[in-house]
């Protein structure tokens, strides 16, 4: 997906060396550095720096929960056959340029799950929160109040 939005090769491999998990632990701050970009519809230092003081950057990540998920866990990992027992109302959010989970993806998620509702939120990527957070706070808004 990445090479079709045309990301260079290199940063295209970083990708799938990041979510396989085949990367040494020491190398994760500067991969995650080099493919961050990638997770913003358009990234920017200003976008990073008003995140860093709101606070969204506070967890501690460790390299090798990560690196031992990619390579044992997620590999072949799916709930879709289950989300047809999910009885809870559910609203489903995602942006229109995540290159994770990618709006087709999320349609297929929302179609799987009893009375969903899907919000793509355009101009945004995998975190539709930190780029569009009035529009995100609408659609949650809008999901409560019904």
């Amino acid at each position: 997906m990445l090479a079709s939005r045309g990301y260079k090769p290199q940063k295209v491999e970083l990708v799938r060396r990041w979510f396989t998990g085949e990367f040494p632990p020491r190398q994760m701050p500067l991969i995650l550095m080099r493919i961050g970009s990638a997770y913003y519809s358009r990234p920017s230092l200003g976008l990073v720096a008003r995140e860093l003081i709101r606070g969204q950057w506070r967890s501690k990540m460790r390299p090798e929960p990560l690196i031992f998920a990619g390579r044992h866990l997620l590999n072949g990992w799916t709930v879709m056959d289950r989300l047809g027992e999910i009885t809870a109302p559910t609203l489903i959010i995602a942006g229109r340029d995540d290159f994770i989970f990618p709006p087709q993806h999320q349609r297929e998620l929302a179609a799987a799950i009893p009375r969903a509702r899907l919000q793509i939120i355009d101009r945004a990527g995998h975190n539709p929160h930190a780029e569009q957070p009035a529009e995100v706070m609408q659609a949650v808004r809008d999901f409560i109040s019904a």
